[in-house]
């Protein structure tokens, strides 16, 4: 009987196809399955209906939980991939390496610059209030510490280019042996090493 290989991508919403998340997402899915691969999404979206309170801080657990069984569920059929994104996906990660599931690899995928320009973003949303360092600080300490999380805990690393890459060594402070530039829907035999040399080493 032959075994299904799945990747179950783990995200807090269906992105826009024309945004950046978006294009990342339907690339790596488009990819996948032309190499044989079945691909299921989880969401959190109708937990998050105001985004905000109470309601947006249940995401990331109630995406944790999503993702959780999820992921048990498909591994009964075969090796399961599961890609986490960004500071949403960081409590997933964890839950699923606290839980080792048979079958089941973590790919963890940083978004570094687009992190740094949410916090920076986040000292002019203060609702007409002068700009305020104290709200980008309290932006990077939330989010950051949830990708920072992702990052240690995943199997594997992966960033869309080599800016991605620098951030994440330099400021989440991931090894370059462990960091993989992994663009979407690139078709090549195995992904390129942040630092030229040495063996790439393939998930599944």
């Amino acid at each position: 009987m032959s075994r299904t290989r799945t990747l179950l991508q783990v995200l807090p919403d269906i992105p826009p196809a024309a945004s950046g998340l978006g294009w990342v997402v339907e690339g790596v899915a488009t990819a996948m399955r032309a190499r044989g691969w079945r691909v299921e999404q989880v969401t959190a979206t109708d937990l998050w209906p105001g985004g905000r309170g109470r309601t947006y801080l249940a995401v990331p657990f109630g995406l944790a939980h999503r993702a959780h069984r999820a992921a048990q569920r498909l591994s009964r059929a075969g090796p399961c991939l599961v890609e986490c994104h960004g500071f949403w996906g960081g409590l997933a990660t964890a839950n699923l390496r606290a839980r080792r599931i048979p079958n089941v690899v973590t790919l963890f995928r940083c978004h570094g610059f687009w992190r740094a320009a949410v916090a920076l973003a986040a000292a002019d949303d203060g609702g007409g209030a002068p700009p305020s360092a104290l709200r980008t600080f309290k932006s990077e300490l939330t989010y950051g510490s949830m990708e920072r999380l992702g990052v240690r805990l995943s199997d594997a690393v992966v960033v869309q280019n080599s800016s991605d890459a620098r951030f994440a060594e330099l400021v989440d402070g991931v090894p370059p042996s462990r960091l993989r530039v992994l663009a979407p829907g690139i078709a090549v035999p195995s992904p390129q090493r942040f630092e030229p040399g040495g063996e790439t080493v393939r998930v599944l």
